[in-house]
């Protein structure tokens, strides 16, 4: 399904690429799944890059002869220059900066860059960061509420260290944490995560699972803790993937237990224990999407005596889902606005 959003980039990116045939493009970060096809006609060859892996995974099971779908951090490296980048710009300015430069490293000195997102998004910013990361901004183009700024490639890229590191402290266990751009509460501990944190200090488990793992806090704190226990984590986001590897390897845990997974797609067996600090948003969207699919889905993937353990804010919709799903929940703490829950007893579907 089209959203309102996806309508107004379609016709912007239309406008913006107008009459000129754009030959070899590379669709960043594309607002969904699919949009490639709306903008086909304007390439004979086409790199679509994705962040995430349910996008990437419906691209990747349709797509036609010359497009080519990936899922990574970095844009893809090409043979033969692009001849335009579109980039989509997303939520967190630190992963647009982040894409900008990485639209550089792979562009040629003819590459036409265009930068699209919404008027009331960070995308006026933006063409200062555009300059400095790419070149001078060359034309602006509003249509519907959108705007695209096209640059020409001229600066140098600058060798900058993307990830940040902090350490967490709760308790007596200290995790060593790294991130990446575009990974929640980059560089940071959020309150949230601190309280589940708190919150799973005396839990046992013999297999748990960090269900939407970011930068890998919840489950490197896990993995230190646990006696025998076994560790995976998960994510849809590439550069989530990443950031919890990196903080596994910084950590002494095992990087190779964490992959990316739309929901449950790459989920194998059951656990005693899956954990989550879930997202209720997309983008700029306020959503309960994913929380659905990790509730909806956890009891196919729980023993008999497993748990979920949640951290959600007090005022989301998170305990109407949860009995929906399960027959015993109890709250396990409350702070600050943010809710700690545990469910068991899933209810026959």
């Amino acid at each position: 399904m089209t959203t309102r959003l996806q309508s107004r980039l379609l016709q912007a990116s239309k406008v913006a690429l107008g009459d000129r045939d754009a030959r070899k493009g590379l669709l960043v970060l594309p607002p969904g799944p699919g949009f490639h096809d709306r903008l086909q006609q304007w390439f004979s060859q086409l790199s679509v890059h994705h962040h995430d892996y349910a996008y990437y995974l419906r691209d990747r099971e349709r797509c036609p002869q010359g497009v080519e779908v990936r899922f990574s951090m970095e844009c893809p490296p090409s043979d033969t220059p692009y001849h335009t980048c579109l980039l989509f710009l997303p939520k967190a300015r630190e992963l647009a900066r982040y894409l900008m430069w990485s639209v550089r490293g792979v562009s040629g000195s003819n590459t036409r860059v265009l930068v699209l997102g919404r008027k009331r998004s960070s995308i006026m910013p933006a063409a200062r960061d555009l300059v400095r990361l790419v070149g001078p901004v060359t034309g602006t183009v509003r249509a519907r509420h959108c705007i695209a700024h096209s640059a020409e490639v001229a600066s140098s890229p600058e060798n900058i260290e993307w990830k940040k590191t902090h350490r967490a402290r709760i308790g007596e266990r200290e995790v060593e944490v790294v991130s990446l751009p575009g990974v929640f509460s980059h560089g940071r501990l959020d309150p949230g995560t601190g309280l589940l944190l708190e919150t799973l200090r005396t839990h046992r488990f013999r297999r748990a699972l960090d269900w939407g793992c970011g930068s890998g806090v919840v489950g490197a704190y896990l993995g230190i803790g646990c006696s025998g226990g076994s560790v995976e984590s998960m994510d849809s986001s590439v550069a989530a993937v990443l950031s919890a590897r990196l903080t596994m390897q910084a950590n002494n845990l095992q990087p190779d237990k964490v992959f990316a997974s739309d929901a449950y797609s790459e989920v194998e067996g059951r656990f005693d224990l899956i954990v989550s600090n879930p997202p209720f948003h997309r983008g700029y969207e306020y959503t309960s999407a994913a929380f659905e699919e990790l509730v909806r889905g956890a009891p196919d993937h729980l023993t008999g005596s497993g748990r979920l353990v949640v951290v959600v804010g007090v005022s989301s919709p998170a305990l109407r889902i949860l009995r929906r799903f399960f027959g015993r929940i109890r709250t396990l703490s409350e702070k600050d606005g943010y809710r700690v829950i545990e469910a068991r007893e899933p209810r026959s579907q």
